[in-house]
């Protein structure tokens, strides 16, 4: 908003499809966008659908999640895997442009050059000269902040925190509770490793929390939300 951007929220589900159909075809219809983008891998061809007759001429479908995600959200029963097969014809129809993080995701998707939208990757990346800055007066500030002794090896974990606690369940897109057992042991090895794990998922981390708590390593590990400030970290 700060940049200028309208935001709409219309509530979207299965028992608020007719409200969402009227709402999101009157955002399309009023804003008279010249592009729409839509997240949602193989559901944005219902997305699409819905707003047919009144979608931008620039229709961008991305596709952001491993396979696994399509395994084990959509091919759960029978109607959810028709429901897949069908939003992926109609992204083969309606969008003028694929998205994805790589090569090898959009084949797994079943987006090949040549047949249908226009195929890219858009490789996910960030400014790395944020972090090749001088490191001594973040550790100083980073050491106060959480109270902790000057021969602290700090190890930083960013990202989303995962839904369960499980090694190899297939929604762990960030492995964070993978993370947090292998710093459990570097503990183990050496006591002054201390871990930082910023990310948004308050329902993981309350869980996570108690977790590290009964490791009695609270003051150790230290689950800290989201930040403004990784570079620093």
């Amino acid at each position: 908003e700060q940049l200028g951007a309208h935001i709409h929220y219309v509530r979207y589900g299965r028992a608020y499809l007719p409200q969402f159909a009227n709402e999101f075809r009157r955002v399309l219809r009023e804003g008279q966008y010249h592009a729409i983008h839509d997240h949602q891998d193989y559901a944005s061809g219902w997305h699409f659908l819905i707003g047919a007759s009144v979608l931008p001429r620039v229709r961008v479908t991305h596709v952001h999640n491993p396979w696994l995600h399509i395994e084990a959200n959509y091919a759960v029963s029978l109607s959810r895997r028709l429901t897949t097969i069908i939003g992926k014809r109609l992204v083969h129809q309606l969008a003028t442009y694929v998205c994805g993080t790589s090569e090898e995701i959009l084949r797994q998707y079943g987006f090949q050059p040549g047949q249908g939208p226009t195929i890219c990757v858009a490789h996910c990346g960030f400014d790395v000269g944020k972090f090749n800055t001088s490191r001594e007066s973040d550790r100083q500030s980073v050491l106060r902040e959480f109270g902790w002794p000057e021969e602290a090896r700090i190890i930083l974990f960013a990202g989303r925190l995962d839904r369960a606690m499980e090694f190899d369940h297939p929604q762990n897109h960030k492995n964070s509770w993978f993370a947090l057992n292998a710093v459990r042991a570097a503990v183990d090895r050496q006591p002054f490793v201390r871990f930082l794990m910023a990310g948004a998922g308050d329902h993981s981390r309350h869980e996570l929390e108690s977790r590290i708590e009964a490791w009695g390593l609270k003051d150790k590990l230290r689950l800290i939300g989201v930040r403004k400030d990784i570079p620093r970290l």
